[in-house]
């Protein structure tokens, strides 16, 4: 079920105050009764405990988590307030769990013979929120030409000093520092320092990949 079927049905359930029912439904029970579950215990609650925090039978709690009952809307409020959670978290579904990426896990772009290097810090495919680790040797260019695209960045600089290129205007960055910028608008960055420039980069919607190397190459692209 993707999230924003759940949205859905969760605003169903808030503005009907219905039981929660259909094929989707079940889907959300069956894993509600998990959530349920596994946080009651990671609480050191047993079902007799929290039964009587929610103000209903150890029995019902039992049907709960074995998804053999489908709660009412002020049913699942007194129990996502005797688990002290937020109620949208116990309709959380797996997909939204975090993610880890591990170092030596990252997918690194090496661009060309100019020594420029792209990691991915977020998880592939990119989805909302594109993380990269943007490394850019001293008097290197991060594109040969200023791109644009939809959507917005976010620059942080970690280590060494940058010129960032906006439209018709420039910008000097320190370690430190960030930037915040409309992607619409030509754009670059250029290592004016004497050490490896080191630059977070987000992006929403994703669009630094793909990055493509074009001509010989030496000269290198990259959508961002």
């Amino acid at each position: 079920m993707t999230v924003g079927q759940r949205r859905y049905i969760l605003r169903l359930i808030i503005f009907n105050g219905s039981k929660i029912l259909g094929k989707s439904g079940r889907e959300i029970v069956i894993n509600l009764g998990r959530r349920i579950q596994d946080i009651r215990r990671r609480r050191g609650l047993t079902t007799g405990e929290l039964a009587a925090r929610v103000q209903v039978t150890s029995g019902f709690i039992s049907q709960l988590e074995h998804s053999k009952t489908d709660p009412s809307l002020q049913t699942l409020q007194r129990v996502a307030a005797a688990l002290q959670v937020p109620l949208s978290y116990l309709l959380l579904d797996e997909e939204t769990k975090p993610r880890v990426t591990r170092m030596a896990e990252r997918h690194v772009i090496q661009t060309g013979g100019g020594g420029l290097r792209a990691s991915i810090l977020s998880p592939l495919p990119s989805h909302y929120l594109e993380l990269v680790l943007l490394e850019i040797p001293p008097g290197g260019l991060s594109w040969t030409k200023g791109q644009f695209h939809d959507g917005h960045e976010c620059h942080l600089v970690v280590q060494g000093k940058v010129r960032a290129f906006y439209g018709g205007q420039c910008y000097l960055l320190a370690t430190g520092d960030s930037i915040f910028w409309d992607g619409a608008a030509p754009h670059g960055l250029e290592n004016v320092g004497d050490e490896v420039a080191q630059v977070v980069i987000a992006l929403t919607p994703p669009a630094f990949l793909p990055l493509e190397q074009v001509g010989d190459g030496k000269r290198t692209e990259t959508w961002t």
